[in-house]
């Protein structure tokens, strides 16, 4: 039995087109499908946590649907499917799946290919794409005043000047499987499952979702100007030459800030906090992916 999860304001108003396009498919191939529709946060996981261990759970919405769909599958025997339709959906292009192309992804469904992939952990919660604190928390912030009318990248665009208006290099000592590794102002500290974060921007371009460890990308101290000259060749991968940029990799990262500060997950947001730890679970969850 496929169980799909509904987010109805996913993709500011294009999830309910996609649902339609999606229960048509599972007809046409005599599949059958559930249906169930998120009401508010957190109510996915508690959705998913009420199926069969051996569900097929599609999440159609973005990756903070899915960010709630994986919660609720992590070290289960349930399967994850992704049918994108998020701002973002970092978490597909991880997978190798297009975003804005809902016909693919339901092949995908149909062919059955699976794959384990790894998850990680942030005081206490499970995330699967990208965990960050600094300056992509502080836009993810702004992402919820943006103006309705602008859509994915626009979106992002806006909520990164939004923010850089009031940008500042927050202290902070980064440890990586008990060395420590960085002490000083920082702009973020981003830690990564998957390449891309924020819908555009390859932190780590070169992450795998299966190779048991996270991808810790720590950026010093910007300022305005410089933030902007960066973010350029963050949306190519290639900043990872800059002298202010370093990406290491490890099983377990804890981030001590100087004051507290917010972290998100796939775009979902965590309260401020002073010390954020970080683990991997490897081979945690099981995916529906392309051949």
């Amino acid at each position: 039995m496929y169980y799909l999860i509904f987010n109805p304001n996913a993709g500011r108003g294009r999830s309910q087109a996609l649902l339609e396009q999606a229960r048509a498919f599972f007809k046409h191939h005599q599949l059958p499908l559930t249906v169930l529709t998120t009401k508010g946060p957190k109510h996915a996981t508690e959705l998913v946590c009420n199926l069969p261990l051996n569900a097929i759970v599609l999440s159609l919405g973005g990756d903070g649907t899915l960010h709630e769909v994986v919660n609720g599958c992590v070290y289960t025997g349930r399967t994850v499917g992704i049918l994108p339709a998020g701002s973002g959906d970092d978490f597909a292009f991880a997978l190798g799946l297009e975003r804005n192309n809902i016909t693919r992804a339901l092949e995908v469904i149909l062919r059955g290919n699976t794959k384990t992939v790894d998850t990680a952990n942030v005081n206490g919660e499970t995330f699967v794409n990208a965990f960050g604190v600094g300056f992509d928390a502080d836009v993810g912030y702004s992402i919820y005043t943006a103006p309705k009318f602008l859509k994915e990248r626009n979106a992002y665009f806006y909520s990164i000047f939004a923010t850089l208006s009031k940008l500042e290099s927050i202290p902070v000592k980064v440890t990586i499987d008990n060395q420590h590794v960085f002490d000083g102002p920082s702009l973020l500290v981003s830690t990564q499952n998957g390449p891309r974060t924020g819908g555009s921007f390859l932190f780590s371009p070169d992450a795998k979702v299966d190779d048991g460890l996270l991808d810790i990308v720590i950026a010093g101290e910007f300022g305005r100007l410089g933030t902007l000259r960066i973010l350029p060749k963050v949306l190519k991968g290639t900043h990872l030459g800059h002298p202010k940029i370093k990406i290491l990799r490890g099983k377990e990262v804890r981030l001590e800030w100087a004051r507290p500060r917010p972290g998100h997950m796939e775009g979902e947001l965590l309260q401020p906090a002073t010390t954020f730890d970080i683990r991997i679970q490897a081979a945690s969850l099981n995916v529906l992916v392309p051949l």
